[in-house]
């Protein structure tokens, strides 16, 4: 026997419960997650800690720790148009391709670097170095990813 779950545009907790209750649940857990992430930040890096910078702050943290409760808590079954294996999808497939791609070569590019550094005796701030390799994998990604795709391999 198979049970039906009602299905919705936002889904039901895994735990029970309406829609409503698992947006409100994770729109208020995740303003009071910014509460504690804003005040922590605010504490660490000022020092005289005026009330009213805290829910200021908190601000731009409510959206991505919102959608992250809910991300956590949904049951993905009880979403209208969600894939049922996602894992078993073909962009997963590509997905996997293209992170073994980005690998291989940025471990490739590291090596190569490294020894250009060290023969050139090159100087350079650590902060755009690191944000050079990001933005590189970032870029090898997203280039494997579409040849991935357009193989349909």
């Amino acid at each position: 026997m198979t049970t039906h779950k009602p299905q919705s545009t936002w889904g039901r907790s895994r735990f029970g419960g309406s829609q409503t209750t698992l947006l409100l649940v994770s729109i208020l857990g995740g303003a009071l997650l910014a509460q504690l992430l804003a005040w922590g930040i605010i504490t660490l890096r000022s020092e005289q800690v005026t009330w009213w910078w805290v829910p200021v702050a908190s601000l731009a943290f409510i959206p991505a720790l919102a959608a992250t409760f809910w991300a956590v808590l949904v049951d993905r079954n009880t979403i209208k148009g969600a894939t049922h294996n996602p894992e078993a999808s073909v962009e997963n497939y590509w997905y996997g391709k293209a992170a073994e791609t980005t690998f291989h070569l940025m471990i490739a590019a590291m090596g190569l670097g490294a020894g250009a550094f060290a023969i050139f005796d090159w100087q350079v701030s650590p902060s755009l170095l690191l944000t050079s390799v990001t933005v590189l994998a970032i870029l090898v990604f997203l280039v494997s990813y579409q040849v991935y795709k357009r193989k349909g391999a």
